[in-house]
């Protein structure tokens, strides 16, 4: 529960949150300016596409093991048994370097039965040079508390989506024919499922075993992922980071590879979540800046959030989400 501060607007501490957060925000709208630069084309192995959350977004690798409510049902299924809660989301991600934009809705529930549960979907459309983005996708999380401290999770995810990547390698070597251009749209149409575990072995420490897309979807566009993460709360403030391993099942690596990073979220006076956070992706030579604001009370919360890559070439990602708190 959000408690809103009363303390007067003189008093040192009021400055030191005003302080810090004109900061963050500053950062934030940083990495806003920077999402007009052009993308210059670097060739690289097609991301991964799968359904997100604000938060995670915001804090770079996501912070996962931290991870709560609607975030839960993204990153961490082992952490939709935390807060006692009900939460309806709707988001959109819109990502103007390829014209692609997906809306979608997630529901959170730990507050009806000992098994808490998760379901989100999304649509995808958009046109680029590739050409066409479209498709579907739908998740469905559980999670249960073991002990106390220790909770585990598990996400069944069917996807019927295709992907059209301009700076992707092709996913299909051109036809012989003249003129003949390059497959560069990456189609998932598959069942997998992702596990985690989270323990807290004391208050405010969060350690998570993360496992994503464990059924070989045969697609680059979900590559099968072990890792884990780690984060501590104190408070408002709350630092963590992943590190996540691609097990590089279609051979898009000389090997596996890593991405690694995290964040820090400081929430303003019990309401204004202030977010920074950093990615770097091995395999496709990536690295990211990320931030995110909103504002979030006991009742109903607005979020929004920007990924922005600053190697090889301009590549942004924003997300907004609208969430009601029922419980």
């Amino acid at each position: 529960m959000f408690v809103v501060s009363a303390a007067k607007p003189g008093c040192p501490g009021v400055l030191s949150v005003r302080v810090r957060s004109r900061l963050l925000i500053g950062t934030w709208l940083a990495l806003i300016a920077l999402s007009g630069a052009r993308v210059a084309r670097a060739d690289r192995a097609v991301p991964q596409s799968r359904i997100e959350s604000a938060r995670g977004m915001a804090l770079g690798t996501g912070v996962r093991a931290a991870g709560a409510s609607t975030q839960a049902q993204a990153d961490n299924p082992a952490n939709l048994v935390l807060g006692g809660l009900y939460h309806i989301e709707s988001f959109v991600g819109y990502d103007p370097t390829f014209k692609r934009t997906a809306w979608g809705a997630a529901i959170a529930d730990s507050i009806t039965s000992r098994l808490a549960a998760g379901a989100s979907a999304r649509i995808l459309f958009g046109d680029n040079d590739a050409g066409e983005n479209k498709g579907w996708e739908a998740k469905l999380g559980l999670g249960f508390p073991i002990i106390d401290i220790l909770s585990v999770g598990i996400s069944g995810r069917y996807s019927n989506i295709r992907i059209a990547d301009p700076r992707a390698y092709p996913d299909r070597p051109p036809p012989m024919e003249v003129n003949a251009q390059p497959d560069q749209e990456f189609r998932l149409k598959h069942f997998t499922l992702d596990a985690a575990a989270t323990l807290r072995p004391i208050p405010g420490l969060a350690i998570a075993a993360l496992g994503y897309n464990l059924i070989d979807t045969k697609s680059k566009l979900a590559p099968m992922t072990v890792g884990g993460g780690l984060a501590y709360t104190y408070g408002t403030l709350t630092i963590g980071g992943d590190v996540l391993v691609d097990l590089n099942k279609h051979d898009m690596f000389p090997g596996t590879r890593l991405t690694a990073g995290g964040g820090v979220e400081y929430l303003a006076g019990n309401i204004l979540p202030l977010r920074i956070g950093y990615a770097y992706d091995q395999g496709r030579k990536q690295s990211y800046v990320t931030g995110g604001t909103g504002y979030v009370d006991p009742r109903f919360a607005i979020q929004i959030s920007i990924r922005q890559s600053v190697s090889q070439g301009s590549e942004t990602s924003l997300f907004f989400s609208a969430s009601v708190f029922v419980q």
